[in-house]
């Protein structure tokens, strides 16, 4: 939590093992506004740059499904507003694949695959509503989109995740 300038954010072991789970062990990770890209203005790195990374944020709601065909966009319609007002945009990188744009064409949903693993990136905020309190039940479209990156994230590789375990594992 915190958002934009909080520095709560994984210290360099937990974002060490975070990595490990996904590029070792096939684990999957779905990140969420902030926690895409750099944390804040901390000048903490990406943990998957590969894939994308925030770098900075919109304030407009509404999001245009690019990649129709992917799983994390199933059910959504190809175009939709989010409930509360402002996302994270992202960077892409060589590995990663652009699942949405906002209405500035600007990269908001984006996914990719790191070793064994899968990581989402969901530049919209799941679970807030208009007026950025949380959301109960969630907004349809929110939660259809975190099912989705859910059950994507978890199929590594045609399984089920077999042996990713529990990132505290060790």
């Amino acid at each position: 939590g915190g958002g934009w300038t909080s520095y709560d954010w994984l210290d360099l072991p937990g974002r060490m093992r975070l990595a490990e789970y996904v590029e070792t062990r096939g684990g999957g990770v779905i990140f969420s506004m902030f926690r895409c890209g750099w944390a804040a203005r901390s000048g903490i790195r990406p943990i998957f740059p590969e894939i994308a990374q925030a770098y900075n944020k919109s304030n407009g709601p509404g999001i245009i499904v690019s990649d129709q065909t992917h799983p994390v966009m199933k059910g959504l319609p190809e175009c939709f507003m989010t409930p509360y007002y402002d996302h994270a945009v992202m960077r892409m990188g060589p590995q990663g694949r652009i699942l949405a744009v906002d209405t500035n064409g600007d990269v908001a949903i984006a996914c990719g695959e790191s070793g064994k693993g899968r990581v989402v990136f969901l530049g919209p905020w799941i679970g807030l509503n208009a007026e950025g309190r949380a959301a109960y039940p969630l907004p349809p479209h929110d939660e259809r989109l975190l099912l989705n990156s859910l059950e994507w994230a978890r199929a590594v590789h045609g399984g089920k995740g077999e042996g990713a375990g529990d990132i505290s594992d060790q």
